[in-house]
C-alpha cells in the first residue's frame, strides 16, 4: 500500500501550508475512503447502502421511535436526504412511519421486526471486520487514536 507523503519543497511552494498537516488530512481522507469501500462491500449482500444501513442501525439502537429530524441529526445529513433513506427503508419493510402522538405535524419512524433482524445481521460481519482492521493497533493505541480524532473533530466543528 502506498501511503500519502508530500515532497520536502511543499511548504516553499505553498508558504501558508504545513506539509505534515496536509499529509495528515490526505491520509485521513484516504483511510475514510478505504473504510467506506470495505463497509460498502460488506453491506452489499444486505442490499443496504452505507447511509441506509446507518439509518437502520440508528433506529435499531433507539429505545423508541425517532423523528426524521432526530435521525438526520444523528447521521449528520439533511432532512431531504433522510426522507430518501426512509423511503427506501420503508419500501423494503424495514421501517414504518407513524403519526406523532402529540403533534399532528410530525411523524415518528419505527423499526419493524424485519428491520431489526437485518440490522442485527449486518452488524455481525461489520463488527468482525472492524476488529480485524483495528487489531493493527493495541487497545491503548486505539484509545489514543480515538482521542486524537476527537480533538480534530472538535477543531473542525469550531470552524464550521
Amino acid at each position: 500500500m502506498q501511503h500519502i507523503t508530500l515532497s520536502e519543497g511543499f511548504e516553499q511552494r505553498w508558504p501558508e501550508s504545513s506539509r505534515k498537516a496536509t499529509e495528515c488530512v490526505l491520509n485521513i481522507v484516504r483511510t475514510n475512503d478505504l473504510l467506506l469501500s470495505h463497509i460498502e462491500t460488506i453491506k452489499r449482500p444486505f442490499d443496504l447502502s452505507i447511509a441506509t444501513g446507518l439509518a437502520l442501525i440508528a433506529l435499531a439502537n433507539a429505545n423508541s421511535p425517532l423523528s426524521p429530524h432526530e435521525i438526520s441529526d444523528r447521521l449528520v445529513v439533511t432532512r431531504a436526504t433522510i426522507t430518501g433513506l426512509l423511503d427506501s427503508l420503508e419500501r423494503r419493510g424495514y421501517v414504518q412511519r407513524k403519526p406523532h402522538p402529540s403533534d399532528r405535524r410530525m411523524l415518528l419512524v419505527e423499526i419493524t421486526d424485519e428491520g431489526r433482524r437485518v440490522a442485527d445481521e449486518v452488524r455481525v460481519p461489520i463488527h468482525r471486520a472492524e476488529k480485524i482492521w483495528m487489531e493493527v493497533l493495541s487497545p491503548k493505541e486505539q484509545e489514543k487514536l480515538i482521542q486524537l480524532l476527537w480533538r480534530v473533530q472538535d477543531r473542525l466543528q469550531e470552524h464550521l
